[in-house]
């Protein structure tokens, strides 16, 4: 924060030099306001924009992988090597420019629907490398192959949507989709 005060306090001694630069020139108030304020809105602008875009790749950087809100009770769900893991996000891969026959969420049995958990996508990151893939999924980043209720798992993040897994049954969802829905 502490740049973006600096760059106002230096907008403003830049535009108090100019002032006192001009003042044998006395331009009408219409013309002096609009003078004035175009070059502070726009660089306020750039100074907003480009703290975002600090904030938001800053962040991206800083945040660590959570554990699962809620992992399943069953003890016998298999535990997966890295070298499993990473066979298994290649086949994935592989996969994901081959047609899929996973419904979406609204063509589900209206009873199963009724059972899921919410599910409010807020952040989605898609990128070639699989471990870079996250979303930010009811306040909490998961990644794929996690657990964002008991029986609900993200399964696989694709470039315009998720997949996720609830008791079994695979559905996707696109990424601007919440459920149940706004």
């Amino acid at each position: 924060m502490s740049y973006i005060l600096d760059a106002l306090n230096k907008a403003e001694q830049e535009r108090k030099q100019r002032a006192t630069d001009h003042a044998h020139t006395v331009p009408t108030a219409t013309t002096a306001q609009a003078t004035s304020r175009k070059p502070i809105r726009a660089l306020m602008l750039l100074i907003i924009i480009a703290a975002t875009i600090w904030f938001v790749l800053h962040e991206q950087q800083t945040v660590s992988p959570q554990q699962p809100v809620a992992k399943p009770t069953n003890s016998a769900r298999p535990q997966t090597s890295p070298q499993a893991t990473t066979e298994h996000t290649a086949e994935i891969n592989k996969q994901e420019h081959q047609p899929k026959a996973i419904p979406h969420l609204m063509a589900l049995a209206p009873s199963l629907r009724a059972q899921i958990p919410p599910i409010h996508l807020s952040a989605h990151v898609y990128s070639d490398e699989a471990s870079k893939r996250m979303v930010i999924i009811n306040g909490h980043v998961l990644r794929e192959h996690q657990y964002l209720a008991e029986d609900t798992m993200l399964y696989a993040i694709h470039r315009h949507s998720i997949e996720l897994t609830y008791k079994g049954t695979h559905f996707t969802m696109k990424v601007r989709d919440s459920w149940p829905p706004d």
